[in-house]
Order: structure tokens, then C-alpha cells, then sequence
């Protein structure tokens, strides 16, 4: 998705003569304004409609609070990717963007970036509410509009909107791609069982994709087992730790396996140094991080369902400014599609980084 900074970049110009450009206001060379329309053509760059024609007066601030970037994997890191480019597209209007991030495995982190976000002259905010009974008494009472992203608090009422996936339908569709890996394997009278791992930090939206799952095996499979590994750190090393300890104590592996959420790279790593055995037990979990990609190209992990993270952050943020600059009615809900990655297609998905 390019940006207008990009086309600027591009072009070697700044991001103000681009702007002038592209709406026809101020001074600029046509010599300076074809180098621009080649730039845009090559980089199949369209003008922001939001901002198009508009010349702000007043700036308008809006909070981001989501947890660092670099937890969970690296989700949050493509979460907020999404958001600074709706950002750099709307600051040369005269927005503002304030990014107030949390470790999202501690109450005190969480609360204290909300109520800074909310102490502030904040328009609006855009929240991972991943920390529910942390959040809800400071939502409660504020006025501020709020946007929800990636997980939803369905009890509060006063939020403008929610962004992200159906995350029970999520968990049924994990259900059924996992019955179809290891229905060849399935036998009746054994004592066969898939582990469902349960990463730390469970919320409403990761509660959901279990339950979902849950239902759709025992209603498909019912013969099959489901065991459940609760892990309480989000770190590869304790996630290894965890699952050594339940090979030793569970002598028959599983015939499945899967992760609620990006936890599913660590589970893929642990596969791959117990050896073949282990490494080619079907593994089913949630989103492209990248750097991690190999390990979906080797078919450690069979399927990835990727709910588009950059997306949701971009979205928020322009919901935003369409709600309290543009006066616009937005959806209340705003349901991610479920994409489904495998070996066979992850160099052709939009998210790929080196696609």
C-alpha cells in the first residue's frame, strides 16, 4: 500500500510539494508535477479521498493504546506498521497520532498507558482491549469516542466500533482444517488426542477461537481427545520448556496440534529440534510474522489463518478520523476476512514480506 511519503521519496521531493500537486494548490514546476504523476503510476499510488481537497485549521489528536511491538511475536509490531501509515498519510492535514503502548501481561502497564491516553487532549482512541477487567471501569466513564481493534469487550456499549475477526467462527474453521490433516491418521478405539495450546494473556477473543475450535472437533470428531497446555509467558524459551515438560510426562504424541494465536512459531521450533517424529505432526495457528515465515515454508506449520493485522490498524485510525473530523456514521462492526496460508500460497499473500 503506498503512502504519499513513498511517491515523495520516490520522485526525490518532499512530501509538501507532492501534496500540492496532487490537489492542485500552491506553486510547483510541471517538469516537478510529471515526476510526481510518474512516480504515483509506478507505485499504483491512489490519493488519500479522505484527505483530498481538505485544509485543516485545527489539529486533531487521536491515542493509540496496544501493547509493545514487539510482543506476542511481533504482532503488535504489524498492528502498528498499519496505524503509522494512516498516520503519515493524515499528518501533512494536521492530525496527530500518540502511541501509548503496554505490556500487555501486566495490569499496572495496561492501566497506567489507558489513563494516560485518556488524561490527555485526545480526540479519540483506537484500542486493543487485551486486558478487559483492566480497562473496563477507565471506558466506563470517559466520553472520549474509542474504536476497538483486534479484540472486542461486547458488555460496553459506548464504543464507536469494533474492527476484527469473528474469532468463535475463527475457531471453528481451525476445527475443520484440522479434522481434514488428520482424518487419515484418526483411528476408532485408540487413545488419540490433539493438544490445543492456550497462550498466556487469554482474552475474550482468544477464549472465543478455543471455544470455537472445541465445538466444531467435538462435534465432528468426538472420538478424538483435546487436551489443553496453558502457557504463562509469551518467550520461545519458556514455551520449549512447557511443551518438554508435557512430552515427558504424555508419552503418546499428539496427532494434532493447535495454537490460539502467533505462539504457533514457537511450537514450530520445538517441533523441529525433537526431530521428524515431531515436526510432522499437523500444527495449525494464527498470523504471518515476519522473519518466521520458513517455518510454513517447510510445513512445519500446515495452515496459518491471518486475520490481516496492518489492515485493522489502518482502518481504525482512517474510522476515526471519517467519525470525528468528517462527521460520518461508520460501522459498528467491521468484520477481518479469514485468510488461510499454506506452503502452496504464502509467497503470493499481500502480507508476505518478501513477496
Amino acid at each position: 500500500m503506498a503512502t504519499m511519503k513513498d511517491v515523495a521519496e520516490a520522485a526525490g521531493i518532499s512530501i509538501g510539494t507532492v501534496d500540492r500537486i496532487i490537489h492542485n494548490r500552491g506553486r510547483y514546476s510541471e517538469e516537478t508535477a510529471e515526476l510526481v504523476r510518474k512516480s504515483m503510476k509506478e507505485l499504483n499510488y491512489t490519493p488519500n479521498i479522505h484527505a483530498r481537497g481538505l485544509k485543516q485549521t485545527k489539529k486533531h489528536i487521536f491515542s493509540v493504546v496496544l501493547p509493545h511491538r514487539e510482543q506476542d511475536g511481533g504482532y503488535w509490531r504489524l498492528v502498528e506498521e498499519g496505524i503509522l501509515k494512516a498516520a503519515d498519510e493524515l499528518i501533512s492535514f494536521g492530525n496527530d497520532i500518540r502511541i501509548f503502548p503496554f505490556d500487555r501481561y501486566s495490569s499496572s502497564s495496561c492501566i497506567d498507558a489507558l489513563s494516560g491516553a485518556l488524561s490527555t487532549d485526545t480526540e479519540g482512541m483506537l484500542i486493543a482491549p487485551c486486558r478487559p477487567d483492566d480497562m473496563r471501569a477507565l471506558l466506563e466513564h470517559t466520553n472520549i469516542p474509542y474504536i476497538f481493534i483486534d479484540t472486542n469487550i461486547p458488555d460496553l456499549k459506548r464504543r464507536t466500533a469494533y474492527i476484527g475477526q469473528d474469532s468463535r467462527q475463527s475457531g471453528i474453521l481451525a476445527g475443520k482444517l484440522m479434522s481434514l490433516l488428520i482424518a487419515r491418521n484418526a483411528s476408532t478405539g485408540q487413545d488419540q488426542y490433539v493438544l490445543v495450546v492456550d497462550p498466556p494473556g487469554s482474552n475474550f477473543h482468544l477464549n472465543n477461537r478455543i471455544e470455537g475450535f472445541r465445538y466444531y472437533m467435538d462435534a465432528v470428531m468426538p472420538e478424538i481427545g483435546l487436551m489443553t497446555l496453558k502457557a504463562e509467558a509469551d518467550d520461545e524459551l519458556h514455551f520449549h520448556r512447557r511443551l518438554k515438560e508435557f512430552q515427558t510426562k504424555n508419552h503418546l504424541l499428539p496427532i494434532g496440534i493447535f495454537a490460539a494465536n502467533s505462539s504457533v512459531y514457537y511450537i514450530a521450533s520445538f517441533l523441529e529440534k525433537e526431530g521428524d517424529e515431531c515436526s510432522s505432526i499437523p500444527l495449525i495457528g494464527y498470523d504471518i510474522i515476519p522473519g518466521r515465515e520458513s517455518a510454513v515454508e517447510r510445513g512445519t506449520i500446515d495452515f496459518i489463518l491471518t486475520q490481516q493485522p496492518e489492515i485493522q490498524g489502518y482502518r481504525g485510525i482512517i474510522m476515526l478520523y471519517d467519525h470525528i473530523v468528517l462527521k460520518k456514521e461508520v460501522n459498528k462492526e467491521v468484520i477481518m476476512p479469514l485468510n488461510i496460508i499454506t506452503r502452496e500460497n504464502i509467497h503470493t499473500f499481500t502480507g508476505y514480506v518478501n513477496g
